[in-house]
């Protein structure tokens, strides 16, 4: 008999021991502690994020972890639940242990009032769960050949790095505050976040003033995130990096909704993917949809229209857009179409138009796909 329940403090050792194990015998070795220390360093740990399947001799089964932070998305605060560090012992598989992990934490989402739930994984293996690819995000690769060129008038010389430090975080929370999507940080854990994934944190120097910061891979190759007080330093910023860390091909990540650095990187860069950015469940549509219409609106005007689509189980909104105001609402109005949990997701958030299913309601072109992007910082 399994029992499940939400971890404690004293759980916290042998939970990130066997989540090391799990993953480090599905891939390669693994140490949590180092590679998210804004969930699992000692100094930022916390207590309740994970459900536990807990074995009847009081050894860990399996558990699933639920990193819980706001988003501001314009001028809309959500409220964003990502799940990770999925993690099931061999000798129970095969008993329903992950279903039952994901449905308790699904019930945590709404019991704290979420807003949006988000994950990254298989595919198919998370639609069981209502979760469905949505969202995307741009990866800008950048040689060596394309910086000596494009950038050869681009004044680089006096751009410096050095690792942040904490003196240097308020002013750079600032910095990440600024931008139209953002809030998912605080001043006590904004390193160790930059820090995720085996990232280092670069504080960007202009004539020894800072100026900007670098989240980025030890060999310098992977940027996750930059951000920069103004647009017209991030150029110089780039080749600066590129050209004193002898990096040969860089690779940048950058928001769909992020027009000012991808208008700076679309003409230099040697090529460019756009991929699913996430997995994606809305819990609250009437806050989710309009915040990200709006985001999407910043980045073009959406043409008026209106569009009552049906969702099944969860009732009919209807979507109206009318010379630049932007609601969604549930109502009781018969639906122009209705959707299932998976389909409803499919057309609003994913990028892959193909995927998309096939409805009889007129949407203006320009509403969906909406630009759902996590930063790579922000991930569980």
């Amino acid at each position: 008999m399994i029992r499940y329940r939400l971890s404690q403090s004293s759980d916290m050792e042998g939970l990130i021991d066997h989540i090391n194990m799990i993953f480090s015998m599905l891939r390669t070795p693994h140490n949590f502690e180092e590679m998210l220390p804004k969930v699992y360093g000692k100094e930022h740990r916390i207590d309740d994020m994970h459900v536990i399947a807990e074995e009847e001799d009081g050894r860990i089964g399996g558990c699933l972890g639920m990193y819980v932070f706001p988003l501001r998305v314009c001028d809309t605060v959500l409220r964003v639940g990502y799940l990770g560090s999925m993690a099931v012992h061999p000798r129970v598989r095969g008993q329903g242990t992950m279903g039952t992990l994901m449905r308790k934490q699904i019930e945590r989402g709404y019991e704290l009032g979420l807003d949006l739930m988000v994950l990254g994984g298989q595919r198919q293996r998370y639609q069981r769960s209502g979760f469905e690819t949505g969202g995307a995000g741009y990866v800008y690769s950048i040689s060596r050949a394309n910086v000596r060129h494009a950038l050869a008038d681009t004044d680089a010389g006096d751009i410096s790095f050095r690792t942040m430090a904490q003196e240097d975080v308020p002013a750079m929370l600032c910095l990440y505050d600024r931008q139209v999507v953002a809030g998912a940080r605080r001043e006590d854990n904004f390193i160790a976040t930059l820090k995720s994934y085996r990232r280092d944190a670069w504080m960007i120097l202009r004539a020894d003033k800072p100026v900007g910061y670098i989240s980025a891979t030890a060999d310098g190759q992977t940027i996750g995130e930059i951000v920069l007080e103004e647009a017209a330093l991030i150029l110089p910023a780039i080749k600066a990096w590129v050209e004193q860390r002898q990096v040969k091909n860089l690779h940048l990540s950058a928001a769909p909704y992020d027009s000012v650095l991808g208008g700076l990187l679309a003409p230099i860069c040697e090529s460019f993917s756009l991929n699913p950015s996430i997995m994606l469940r809305v819990l609250k549509p009437e806050t989710v949809l309009p915040a990200y219409m709006k985001l999407q609106n910043t980045m073009h005007p959406l043409s008026d229209g209106r569009v009552v689509l049906g969702w099944e189980g969860n009732g009919a909104y209807e979507f109206r857009v009318s010379g630049g105001e932007i609601t969604v609402r549930k109502t009781e109005e018969a639906p122009h179409d209705t959707l299932s949990q998976i389909d409803f997701h499919q057309l609003i958030f994913g990028y892959n138009r193909f995927a998309a299913p096939k409805i009889q309601a007129e949407i203006p072109e320009n509403w969906f796909p909406l630009p759902v992007y996590i930063p790579e910082p922000d991930s569980f």
